[in-house]
């Protein structure tokens, strides 16, 4: 029998037919004349099948590696999407009850939790779910298009996310700085966080177009470090501002127990989130560090849980609100046993706490009135 030369092409299609006759001779009877016209066709499309998914294998660059770390991450991010979407409506829940926050602070805090939201509830499950199975060689299963949605958006929500929180802390520290420009602000915000994140396919950089790639990947580091770098310095502006005046008024010293709830929990809220931020933006900067990559990306999600759990649960008005919601809706006898009480002031009264005099003397209402002016930059 004589062998091909070793230089010789067989079309794709050759193949196919030729695995299409060997799989139809071996399910068909021994009569040519009953082979059936559906029995090939299906033998045809099984070879190409097969011959597809060995091509999808050859071509895969399954992280074979880190099996267990995938599959660890994606479980991370499911249980971060159920609680997440529960702790952000609840904070969108609490917002709306609120009666006494500052309105403009009440539109954007709504609007940071409600991409949150979104993002636990539609984008992260969706990411999460191409992620994995893009990990095993099965990423074909999912349509094009859909994959492309997700990935997008899920960087453009994410990107919205980070430069919220940049707005917050400028926002602070100008009212830290000029509480009345801060008030003028506050009456003139306008909501335009939209910006694009650029990198929802990958990009060889350095290789072909290394022009455009360059400016790609300067726009892509701009685009994760500005925001974070503008965050850390207004935080540490106002920290040290807060300082100073701590040391300066003395009995008028800026805490948490004169500064209303909202800015309390929102300081926390932004050290949370810078120090969740920092590996992520460097990370991004990096190139093929897969498992630094999939460590990192699941400690940053978690920013997703931890930012309304501390925003309800720091804020004793908000804890209160939704313990007294809590206590309505399950039976009695469970909300003795657990403590909680119903019989709590009307929930229009949930707000901020402001700064109120000790006592009636003239002396306290005048050092009340000098803590009032200089320390009034709630947010």
């Amino acid at each position: 029998m004589m062998t091909p030369p070793a230089d010789a092409r067989i079309s794709p299609k050759h193949i196919i037919e030729s695995r299409a006759v060997r799989c139809s001779s071996s399910h068909t009877p021994q009569r040519l004349g009953s082979v059936s016209v559906t029995a090939q066709i299906f033998c045809l499309r099984v070879c190409w099948i097969l011959r597809s998914r060995r091509e999808v294998m050859a071509k895969c660059t399954a992280e074979v590696e880190y099996p267990e770390l995938v599959t660890v991450s994606a479980a991370l991010k499911c249980i971060i999407s159920f609680f997440g979407t529960l702790g952000n409506a609840t904070s969108l829940w609490c917002l709306v009850q609120c009666r006494k926050t500052n309105p403009a602070v009440r539109i954007h805090l709504v609007f940071v939790f409600s991409v949150l939201l979104g993002i636990c509830l539609i984008t992260l499950p969706g990411v999460t779910f191409i992620n994995y199975i893009s990990a095993f060689c099965k990423v074909e299963s999912v349509p094009q298009g859909l994959r492309i949605f997700f990935s997008i958006s899920n960087s453009v929500l994410l990107q919205i996310d980070r430069i919220n929180f940049t707005a917050i802390a400028g926002f602070k520290m100008i009212a830290v700085f000029s509480p009345h420009r801060y008030q003028s602000v506050t009456k003139l915000m306008d909501f335009q966080y939209a910006t694009y994140n650029g990198r929802f396919m990958a990009v060889d950089f350095g290789h072909r177009n290394s022009t455009l790639n360059n400016v790609i990947y300067i726009w892509y580091g701009v685009n994760y470090c500005l925001p974070f770098l503008l965050t850390l310095v207004a935080y540490l502006l106002m920290t040290a501002s807060m300082i100073h005046q701590k040391q300066n008024l003395g009995m008028c010293a800026v805490s948490a127990s004169t500064m209303d709830h909202v800015t309390y929990t929102l300081r926390v809220v932004l050290l949370t989130n810078l120090v969740l931020d920092g590996p992520h933006v460097i990370v991004h900067q990096l190139q093929e560090q897969r498992l630094a990559s999939i460590i990192t990306h699941m400690i940053f999600y978690l920013h997703l849980l931890i930012d309304p759990l501390v925003f309800v649960g720091l804020n004793l008005h908000y804890r209160r609100l939704l313990l007294r919601r809590l206590a309505k809706s399950i039976p009695a006898a469970f909300s003795a046993y657990l403590g909680l009480s119903s019989s709590a002031s009307d929930d229009n009264e949930v707000g901020d706490t402001p700064l109120k005099p000790l006592s009636n003397s003239l002396e306290q209402v005048d050092r009340y009135k000098a803590c009032e002016s200089t320390v009034n930059y709630t947010y």
